[in-house]
């Protein structure tokens, strides 16, 4: 008997608490009532799919387990976006908080039940990934076997992704679920929401922020892409997983100087020219390929050698992104960087450091493409024509660089304003910028005296608060807007957003003079049909 027979279809764990939400606990016994009564709503319902977007803990457990036992086809949608490329007919799931006075759960195999996730888009174009309940309950049962003993009791589980990602949905639901750990289903967005006796699911662009946090983790599990030697260090106890959405877990480390990674007991690894296959069961197919270059080595262990999928052809030769991104980052300026293939130019989103910034305050950003192109060239034939400046990468929740947002950044015709500085909290983010002078839309504006246009001032606003604090601003959305002071062309600004529910202020500022100020209301349409 599995543990998820154990859980369902007995009342051997009834008793015990297996989520808080909001401080209240809920016993298994309790969710069982939630899990059956929303079960039978989806039962009713003649449409084989369910969509699931709940990013609440809590309301994720209900749906994806009513769906489950209602033997629905769940697609797990993180953004309206991937919710727009689903070309079916379904239904959009929602916790409507009831309960049921009778529980009896039918018998379903966990074969039969499929769970549809949508890979990151990193490296190439988002594509649609089929599990089965069986596939996840197995991954649940290894990691268990591997990890138990390193887990301390009377743990809650807390995640800073969302349960449409592979990694958050067998690390913090099934794992934790079916194996004794409590979930706590607030999302941590803020490393100010630490607690102490906590397991950590986080990804590499999260921990890199709460590195001087003074609240760490019992345990924190790191999956989405590679961590950096410093952060690694920062947490006392911390294992490093490898994987994709595609194969589910594959191996994994828990020393911050180890090269190398052990493979999960039940994974096993054929190396190929271009890449390498993977058996387990935590994927339908009998083996998957992945684009990794991997080194097996004695006692199960690997070591990864980079990805074979990012090479581009660029002025009709073939050339590794990776290999040009090494290259930028050699430079004493540069703290990150990636490259990428936009409309056959070769364009490359930069992080530059504290040297960095002030060489790129002091000189502007013609001086600073120079010398970073100069400085590329003494290694790599082709560089990078296209560049941007920016504060951070981009990411997605699950810690993969946000493609999206970066090519969109590209696409902007406005010359992009230095950020150098970013100052947040739930409520408020705060920019330290530069409109500097050779941005575009100072010609015309004007010859004698340059000032940053108004419509200029309002776009970025609006711009930067829909990126940086995820929402969508209605049309014509500016409510009231201020000019008080012009703002010339290399003038050290603030950009202060504050959210204030259902709309957004925001206020150009330098020291104590405030140059525009404005308000802009959220779009208050419902990101999707609810049953």
């Amino acid at each position: 008997m599995t543990k998820f027979d154990e859980y369902f279809y007995s009342s051997k764990h009834d008793k015990e608490i297996v989520i808080v939400k909001n401080d209240e606990k809920f016993s298994l016994g309790l969710l069982k009532k939630y899990i059956f009564s929303k079960s039978e709503i989806f039962k009713s319902s003649p449409v084989k799919n369910v969509v699931i977007m709940e990013e609440n803990g809590f309301d994720f457990v209900v749906n994806f387990f009513a769906a489950v036992f209602a033997q629905k086809e769940i697609y797990l949608v993180s953004s309206n976006e991937r919710l727009k490329e689903l070309d079916i007919e379904y239904i959009c799931a929602q916790n409507d908080n009831k309960t049921s006075d009778c529980v009896n759960f039918s018998q379903i195999n966990p074969d039969d039940i499929f769970i549809k996730f949508f890979t990151s888009g990193s490296c190439a174009q988002p594509k649609v990934i089929t599990k089965t309940l069986w596939n996840l309950i197995r991954e649940s049962e290894d990691l268990f076997d591997e990890f138990s003993d390193k887990i301390p009791s009377g743990c809650q589980v807390v995640t800073t992704s969302t349960p449409a990602h592979l990694f958050c949905l067998s690390f913090y639901i099934m794992f934790a679920f079916f194996n004794g750990f409590v979930i706590n289903s607030e999302r941590i967005s803020f490393p100010e929401q630490l607690r102490e006796n906590t397991i950590l699911i986080s990804t590499p662009a999260f921990l890199d922020r709460i590195c001087a946090n003074d609240t760490k983790p019992t345990l924190v599990l790191s999956a989405g892409s590679k961590l950096k030697t410093e952060t690694f260090k920062k947490f006392p106890h911390l294992i490093e997983i490898y994987g994709s959405t595609e194969s589910g877990v594959i191996a994994f480390k828990t020393k911050p100087e180890d090269i190398n990674l052990k493979l999960f007991k039940n994974v096993s690894v054929k190396t190929a020219e271009d890449g390498a296959f993977i058996k387990s069961d935590f994927f339908p197919e009998d083996e998957i390929f992945v684009n990794d270059k991997i080194e097996i080595l004695p006692d199960r262990k690997i070591i990864l050698k980079g990805r074979t999928d990012r090479i581009v052809k660029i002025q009709e030769k073939r050339i590794s992104l990776p290999e040009i991104e090494n290259a930028i980052l050699n430079c004493e300026l540069v703290e990150d960087v990636f490259c990428f293939d936009f409309s056959g130019k070769l364009c490359a989103a930069v992080v530059l450091n504290g040297m960095g910034k002030e060489f790129f305050i002091n000189k502007g950003i013609n001086e600073t493409v120079k010398f970073l192109k100069s400085f590329t060239k003494k290694s790599c034939e082709i560089f990078p024509k296209r560049w941007r400046f920016l504060i951070e990468i981009p990411k997605t929740v699950s810690g993969k660089n946000d493609i999206e947002k970066i090519k969109n950044i590209f696409s902007v015709n406005l010359s992009y304003p230095f950020i150098f500085d970013k100052k947040n909290s739930p409520d408020e983010i705060s920019l330290s910028m530069i409109f500097y002078k050779n941005s575009n839309f100072f010609n015309g504006h004007f010859e004698n005296f340059p000032i940053v246009p108004g419509v200029v001032q309002l776009y970025y606003a609006g711009y930067f608060i829909e990126n940086l604090f995820e929402v969508e601003l209605a049309k014509n959305a500016v409510k009231k807007m201020k000019f008080s002071n012009v703002i010339e062309p290399d003038k050290v600004l603030t950009l202060k957003m504050q959210n204030k529910g259902k709309s957004f202020e925001y206020t150009y500022l330098a020291n104590d003079t405030v140059f525009s100020s404005g308000i802009f209301l959220l779009n208050e349409v419902k990101k999707y049909e609810k049953i």
